[in-house]
């Protein structure tokens, strides 16, 4: 069985490395999605965060190639984003 693990973020510099770190081990892929919708007022211009969650992420030690990270910028709604993440995950035979 292969653990696969999405993410949703925004504005999450605060929660995003030690989150990676607690799953890191465990899963077989990471994926993590940045992005905003409308109601968002805190994205920057662009509909990512405005904080530094992308680079605490690009950062991210990831020897074995399993962190995939996608910047998705503005969105209709939070469903769409959340099957974005859906899409960006591989499907691997066992």
């Amino acid at each position: 069985m292969r653990w696969v693990v999405l993410g949703m973020v925004l504005n999450e510099e605060i929660y995003c490395e030690t989150s990676l770190k607690s799953i890191y081990d465990f899963a077989d892929s990471i994926y993590i999605v940045s992005g905003a919708n409308k109601y968002a007022y805190w994205a920057n211009p662009y509909g990512l965060s405005s904080d530094r969650t992308s680079e605490i992420i690009k950062d991210f030690p990831d020897p074995e190639n399993k962190l995939h990270y996608y910047e998705m910028g503005w969105i209709p709604s939070k469903r769409e984003l959340r099957n974005a993440a859906l899409r960006t995950a591989e499907y691997k035979e066992d």
